[in-house]
């Protein structure tokens, strides 16, 4: 479960790792910079192929975790943790050879970890109670975070400008959250029948506080001395959020059985995760991240299709305004940066 939705910020963390190594390029290499590089060029289609791809299994796995809600989301998260684990590991001693598993687990490792673990975990439990256009909405707004964490943090420039396009943001997330004490009492979603269903309003809440806890994560990764491989940090997500909910299942002392259809959904939700992954490492060796970025934005298309097609489900008036508030911020804000 969760799989696709969250290795996609996996690969986004590792692609950040990359890029703060690369900002450290020594003088001798600026001065070598051929400057007929930095000319406008043509759109790699196959950056741009690759990238919808990796939407399209973002979206096709994240239908797969919300079809039958009665799966134990626990479980299914201890599942997702181990193929995590195994991959990122996998993938790791592929991009250094030399990185052991006594090397993972450094203070700073178990810190982005465990933030780390805990975004994935509230996103897994709120997913069952939004819709995808909601969740995916929703998660958007990590840039406007990233923002005023890297000021108050970090003490990175935060122009007025992005602080605009962050009141935007929040008034977008008022509308889809619709707090109790503005919009009335909040309701179960009609499609889910799950017991871990949670009101609208407290399961938006638990998204938002899972972009929070992702940013953070990049913000302390961003501001560390010492850079990590990116693998390495995938990987140690992946382990504290099986083993906090290990921890929360033997406290509970109830371990739900997958079943059949649970094995086979994680299953397929793992090889979805692993072409996603895939397919954006492929889009950012042929394509600019800004414009990969921008593609990835399309994932609310896909997502409001699953919910119409699949779920039967619409969004309403306000979280269909509040996602054009999010969405038209967000557009804004990768537009500058490009």
């Amino acid at each position: 479960m969760l799989a696709p939705l969250e290795q996609e910020k996996d690969v986004k963390l590792i692609l950040d790792s990359s890029n703060d190594i690369a900002s450290e390029a020594s003088t001798a290499d600026l001065e070598s910079f051929d400057l007929a590089k930095l000319q406008p060029k043509k759109y790699n289609k196959l950056g741009i192929y690759f990238a919808l791809l990796s939407v399209i299994a973002t979206a096709v796995g994240s239908t797969a975790w919300k079809w039958d809600p009665n799966l134990p989301t626990y479980e299914l998260l201890i599942v997702r943790s181990a193929v995590g684990c195994l991959a990122s590991y996998i993938l790791m001693k592929q991009s250094d050879s030399k990185t052991s598993l006594l090397r993972l687990f450094t203070l700073q490792n178990l810190i982005v970890g465990l933030l780390g673990a805990l975004s994935m975990i509230t996103f897994a439990v709120s997913l069952l109670s939004l819709t995808m256009s909601e969740s995916t909405t929703i998660s958007a707004t990590q840039g406007i975070f990233n923002g005023i964490f890297g000021l108050v943090f970090l003490k990175e420039a935060y122009p007025r400008s992005e602080r605009v396009l962050g009141l935007i943001c929040f008034a977008g997330m008022i509308l889809i959250i619709k707090p109790p004490f503005l919009f009335g009492q909040g309701t179960l979603l009609e499609n889910s029948v799950s017991s871990e269903t949670l009101p609208t309003h407290i399961a938006a809440i638990l998204c938002l506080i899972s972009v929070i806890f992702w940013s953070l994560m990049q913000i302390i990764i961003r501001g560390a001395n010492k850079k990590n491989n990116g693998f390495a940090v995938v990987f140690q997500t992946n382990l504290l959020m099986g083993v906090l909910c290990t921890g929360y299942l033997t406290i509970k002392g109830e371990f739900q059985p997958l079943g059949a259809d649970g094995y086979f959904i994680s299953s397929f939700i793992g090889v979805t995760a692993l072409i996603l992954t895939w397919a954006l490492i492929k889009a950012l060796e042929y394509e600019k991240p800004s414009v990969v970025g921008i593609v990835s934005y399309c994932g609310i298309v896909f997502a409001i299709m699953a919910d119409v097609i699949v779920f039967h489900t619409l969004p309403t008036l306000t979280s269909t305004a509040g996602m054009v508030l999010i969405l038209g911020s967000c557009l804004f804000l990768v537009k500058r940066a490009s």
